[in-house]
């Protein structure tokens, strides 16, 4: 009676979610060469790296549209500020020139883009939040 000797090599060293899934093809692989409780054991672990690397995505991406949300937040309210500064500036004057209603307009176009970036990020960190729920990762 011979055994048979079976050779699998798995780089065990990941990061980042292309190298989990790198890992999970490997075991995906090997599993194919199994057969019964070893075979399952092996697709199950795979598909743990996968969901495993999902919810990093998730937690990076819902990292990454804080950082840009907050910074949205800031702009608009440097934008907010400057247009109040200006408009009360230009209220105590008698009569604004050409330029300094020109000057306004651009400060409260750029309160309006501003606002609207903020809005876009917020509805979007909102998704961020409800994906990394769904994974059961507290956005706290």
């Amino acid at each position: 009676m011979t055994t048979q000797k079976i050779r699998y090599d798995i780089e065990a060293a990941v990061s980042g979610n292309s190298e989990v899934n790198a890992l999970a093809a490997s075991l995906e692989g090997l599993a194919g060469t199994l057969e019964d409780d070893l075979k399952t054991q092996a697709l199950a672990s795979a598909a743990a790296l996968r969901q495993l690397g999902e919810k990093q995505t998730a937690i990076d991406t819902f990292r990454r549209l804080k950082i840009e949300t907050e910074g949205a937040s800031t702009s608009l309210r440097e934008a907010q500020t400057a247009a109040q500064q200006l408009g009360q500036k230009l209220a105590a004057s008698e009569a604004p020139t050409r330029a300094q209603a020109g000057q306004l307009q651009r400060l409260r176009d750029s309160v309006r883009a501003a606002k609207t970036e903020l809005q876009q990020k917020t509805v979007a960190l909102d998704q961020s939040r409800g994906a990394l729920s769904a994974y059961g990762v507290s956005s706290d």
